[in-house]
């Protein structure tokens, strides 16, 4: 897709929101607004309410929170969430620390991003992820971010949760 075959209000927000041709068919799909992102750094990142109404359109049903750490008295909360659409299943991890969280409700956040995380698996909006945020504004893809994408996808639910749990560790010994 080209950028400049857009319709013009279309291209102003691609360039604003530095979407990738991905995002922007995503986009398109769900029929969003300009309102169902905030701008992080230039870059498109869809609102917790946008992707509520993209598992309720889809019909991603999830299953219960698990509690994978818990230290609200230092803000720490690490949790876990499968969600299934079809026959495709995602389990997702959210994490809130003092790092990455300055509300004060730090279950909430872990339980928003787990939420997020898993419906941008699901229905591969190419956001969120720390590759895609970085965005190819509709430049060819080098297959890096593919590839990197895909080790992902392969880690196992035990490996993303040592990993949360020693990035807290490592947050404790700061």
């Amino acid at each position: 897709m080209k950028l400049d075959k857009l319709p013009k209000e279309d291209q102003e927000l691609v360039k604003e929101l530095g979407m990738t041709s991905h995002q922007y068919e995503w986009h398109k799909k769900y029929n969003l607004e300009r309102k169902s992102y905030w701008d992080c750094f230039g870059k498109a990142v869809p609102t917790h309410p946008t992707m509520q109404r993209v598992a309720e359109t889809e019909g991603i049903i999830f299953g219960k929170y698990e509690v994978v750490e818990c230290d609200v008295h230092r803000g720490i909360v690490v949790c876990q969430v499968t969600g299934t659409w079809g026959d495709r299943q995602c389990s997702a991890l959210g994490e809130a620390h003092p790092r990455n969280n300055k509300n004060a409700y730090p279950t909430a956040m872990a339980q928003k991003r787990a939420f997020d995380r898993v419906v941008t698996e699901l229905t591969n909006s190419g956001m969120y992820t720390e590759s895609d945020m970085m965005g190819d504004d509709f430049a060819p893809s080098s297959g890096f971010k593919e590839a990197e994408q895909e080790e992902q996808r392969k880690k196992t639910n035990e490996q993303a949760i040592a990993e949360a749990i020693a990035e807290n560790k490592e947050y404790e010994s700061d």
